[in-house]
């Protein structure tokens, strides 16, 4: 069957489980609000801070703007501060009486660490674009979520519909690093940050140590775990973890990525995407579930980086992930794979995952096994006896041919992707049994005599007898 390239926009959208009228204990946000309001409508807003601090409000709606968490320079290590269950939500024009009425897209909600207003911004709309455009005093962390002081965070705290950026982690310990967001998962017993993080963009953030963007940290027992959906990654900067870093030193670091793209972003040494670390019987292992990673520069694991350093566990599971474009200056362009400790485990499991045009080698492992199926890898001879057995275990499936992907850009669904070639290698060759119900913009697998490898799956052709297509 021929595929098309042409496809209408696909507006992804989580489900909704509220009524339609705004619940007793929503509060309203506005960048005008006043902690001396009410917050019970859009006429008594309060501000963002003083709604993160009541216990009663356990959903927060948050009108278009920007919001800085202080005016005061200087005072970097203030962040929006979420230590309880409370479901904040972005997007919304200051009108809605109902959740779903919001738009994130047009009514952009920005969460910004430019605490005094002087970042580079051509724009004018309050976003760094990139981490180069920081100057000043920024905020070390934009969002602090904090799962060990009173509580876990769990899965019912929910931040979604928001632009986070502008963070500048350059302090101290825990200070340089998660600039973006930094979700603490550890120190005590019990402690946790599973919370779901869905609808962001993280753009322009910079950490001096560790997770530009993000760091997730699960070390010393704890659980630092999040789920994102439908997030967007690019311009993030960090020494290690360029967009992500997931910490599972001694305890647990293994976030959900669904629908995810990370673009653009750099590190100086390892991981310019995301770096999973496990270590002392810890585990780092991610599942990433229709992820496009393009564009990302580092030193070694220009897409990911995977490393135990002893007796601990990095293995990932990637399913319909795209790895295309991204560069290492030592090797690992697209993946590495690193166990350097006794009793470390380092086997991710690739199942429809494209490993294409990134530059020192596509995948690169020491002391590690991938296990790889279904997966079109450039350079690796394919399944049926030319398999290069340096890349792993080879399930069965594998290709050594080209995608044919079209340029990353807006395909629908909201992020940018990159678009399979209607001749290409991705088309109807995935393995249905790993392949995911939806491709990253929302639409349904298969589309034609099988699954598409990699995070798009491309809708056929509707030809009619006299051989035009359907006017739309």
């Amino acid at each position: 069957m021929i595929r098309h390239s042409m496809y209408c926009a696909i507006a992804l959208a989580l489900p909704l489980a509220m009524p339609a009228t705004v619940l007793a204990d929503t509060c309203h946000v506005t960048t005008a609000g006043d902690s001396g309001n009410s917050g019970a409508d859009w006429s008594a807003p309060l501000d963002l801070q003083s709604a993160l601090a009541l216990s009663t409000c356990s959903e927060i709606w948050v009108a278009a703007g920007v919001y800085t968490p202080t005016t005061i320079p200087g005072a970097t290590n203030v962040s929006f501060r979420i230590d309880r269950e409370v479901a904040i939500y972005g997007g919304f024009a200051g009108t809605e009486t109902a959740r779903d009425e919001r738009d994130p897209r047009s009514h952009v909600t920005v969460l910004s660490g430019d605490i005094d207003n002087d970042d580079v911004n051509d724009d004018g709309n309050g976003i760094a674009e990139s981490y180069s455009d920081i100057t000043g005093s920024n905020s070390n962390h934009v969002v602090y979520l904090d799962g060990a002081t009173l509580q876990p965070i769990t899965a019912a705290t929910v931040l979604d519909g928001f632009t986070i950026t502008a963070g500048y982690a350059d302090g101290g310990a825990q200070y340089d690093s998660g600039a973006g967001l930094y979700c603490l998962g550890t120190g005590t017993a019990g402690a946790g940050c599973t919370p779901t993080l869905a609808q962001l963009v993280f753009s322009g953030n910079r950490a001096v140590s560790s997770g530009g963007a993000v760091f997730n940290d699960g070390s010393a027992g704890g659980n630092a775990s999040p789920t994102f959906r439908n997030v967007d990654f690019h311009g993030n900067f960090a020494s290690h973890g360029g967009a992500m870093y997931n910490l599972g030193e001694a305890g647990n670091s293994s976030p959900l990525l669904d629908s995810v793209t990370l673009h653009g972003n750099r590190a100086n040494f390892n991981g310019a995407a995301i770096y999973n670390y496990g270590a002392s019987s810890g585990q780092a292992s991610p599942t990433l579930v229709n992820v496009t990673i393009n564009d990302n520069h580092g030193q070694s694991g220009g897409g990911l980086l995977n490393y135990c350093g002893s007796s601990g566990a990095s293995s990932p599971t990637l399913t319909n992930v795209t790895i295309v474009g991204n560069f290492a200056t030592v090797a690992g362009g697209g993946l590495r794979n690193w166990s350097s400790g006794a009793g470390c485990v380092v086997t991710p499991t690739l199942h429809n995952v494209i490993l294409w045009g990134n530059m020192h080698l596509q995948m690169y492992s020491e002391n590690a096994v991938p296990v790889v199926g279904h997966s079109i890898i450039q350079g690796s001879g394919g399944s049926g006896g030319a398999w290069d057995a340096n890349l792993g275990t080879d399930a069965g499936g594998n290709l050594d041919a080209d995608p044919l992907l079209g340029p990353l850009q807006d395909n629908g669904g909201g992020l940018p992707t990159l678009l399979p070639g209607e001749l290409g290698s991705a088309i109807d060759n995935g393995d249905a049994n790993a392949c995911p119900a939806l491709d990253q913009r929302g639409i349904a697998r298969p589309q034609g005599a099988g699954c598409d490898i990699g995070a798009v799956e491309v809708v056929p052709d509707r030809i009619f007898s006299d051989g035009f297509d359907e006017l739309p």
